[in-house]
């Protein structure tokens, strides 16, 4: 399993195994005030080969500081692998992931979002920026 691709989302859902998503690769939040809170989604879709199909993953989904330190606890997500009714056989199978956060930021800076596969060391890394005022 692999991420395909992922991004930060103004909002986002998945249906029938769709994204649907407004906002997507918002980068920059601004907030009137500091302390302040930003409000986004983490939008992800993974890819797998169908040998792993009946397989569970463990997702961790973590959110550092400008000082690449955590901010609060990630977040970890089982998922079980599944083939859906329409697969074809030899194709990849996919799953997305809709992760809504609402964080508490202290100070302006630049934050990042980190996601990885079973604790594997590659996390895909997903910087954003919070800065006072409107963007």
């Amino acid at each position: 399993m692999r991420v395909q691709w992922a991004v930060l989302a103004r909002y986002a859902e998945v249906n029938g195994g769709l994204v649907t998503m407004v906002g997507g690769g918002i980068d920059l939040f601004g907030v009137p005030a500091f302390p302040g809170t930003v409000d986004f989604h983490v939008v992800a879709n993974f890819r797998f080969h169908e040998a792993e199909a009946g397989a569970d993953r463990e997702i961790r989904l973590e959110i550092l500081d400008a000082e690449l330190r955590p901010v609060g606890a990630p977040a970890v997500f089982t998922v079980s692998l599944g083939l859906s009714d329409g697969h074809l056989e030899g194709w990849e199978a996919g799953i997305s992931l809709v992760v809504p956060c609402l964080l508490d930021i202290p100070a302006p800076g630049t934050h990042s979002v980190t996601l990885s596969i079973d604790d594997d060391a590659r996390a895909v890394a997903l910087p954003f920026m919070v800065v006072e005022g409107e963007v």
